[in-house]
């Protein structure tokens, strides 16, 4: 395998040996790669080959572990505070869930585009936004997409219905309604006699879902939200955070992700 000047987004570098380095990176066309750089060590080449970077990288090899050639730095994604805890967290992610040499054009896109989103931003809801929509975005691609929409399709817009999520299975109509139930339910984890549900993690109304639906379509580049939807935006950006990262769990693996322990805040981050 040779690679001339492709499009490359840098997720880690340590030290490899006495002068060189081995680097983890995402190319644009050809997927995650581990590559090593020779005699780099203490030099300007390596001041350049940092995360966040973004450049054009060449070099050859036949095993997964291939020899980098040259790096040719187009910009550097300078991050501080919790929106460099933030950007480890997206670097860590795409580590996690893509495969070696797994071509994901979209995914670099999607990437480079938040790292620069995130350098510009203060606004606490701007950047939560922001990994919302990465993770959801990502998500789409690897073929785990949240769906609201399906679901709320196949019943009827006058019934009161709920429905609970689980990874991977998505969302289903509560049990207790999936034979029409009529309306008895009035909160969620309502536990009044009248109520045939219990209480159940990850249960959410028509009405929630109708909002969270309408938020995914604006968090991509739809239309612009409702009163009701920016009225309830804040909790609705945690609701997504918490069925995005159940989502992502399996694809992340076991491990706990390094980059969480660093988020500070207690919301709205990565953790």
């Amino acid at each position: 395998m040779r690679f001339d000047r492709e499009p490359c987004l840098v997720l880690s570098v340590r030290p490899y040996r006495e002068t060189s380095v081995l680097c983890r990176v995402l190319l644009r066309n050809k997927g995650c790669i581990s590559a090593v750089m020779k005699g780099v060590r203490g030099g300007r080449r390596v001041s350049e080959l940092q995360p966040f970077s973004v450049g054009l990288l060449s070099g050859f090899g036949r095993s997964t572990l291939l020899t980098a050639t040259r790096f040719e730095t187009e910009t550097h994604h300078n991050l501080s505070g919790n929106q460099l805890a933030l950007g480890f967290y997206i670097l860590e992610v795409i580590n996690r869930v893509l495969t070696d040499f797994q071509a994901e054009p979209v995914i670099y896109d999607l990437a480079t585009q938040t790292l620069d989103s995130l350098a510009e931003q203060e606004e606490r809801l701007t950047i939560e936004a922001t990994l919302r929509r990465f993770e959801l975005l990502l998500l789409v691609q690897l073929g785990y997409g949240l769906d609201f929409q399906t679901p709320l399709d196949a019943v009827s817009p006058e019934q009161h219905t709920y429905f609970t999520f689980t990874a991977e299975s998505g969302f289903t109509v509560a049990r207790g309604q999936a034979s029409g139930a009529p309306d008895v339910l009035q909160t969620v984890g309502d536990t009044t006699e009248n109520s045939r549900l219990p209480r159940e993690p990850n249960m959410f109304s028509a009405q929630q879902m109708q909002r969270l639906a309408a938020l995914c379509a604006f968090l991509h580049g739809g239309t612009a939200l409702t009163q009701e939807g920016v009225n309830h935006l804040a909790g609705d950006l945690r609701t997504l955070q918490n069925l995005a990262q159940q989502q992502l769990e399996p694809l992340l693996g076991h491990e706990p992700l390094v980059s969480r322990a660093l988020w500070k805040a207690p919301s709205g981050g990565a953790s």
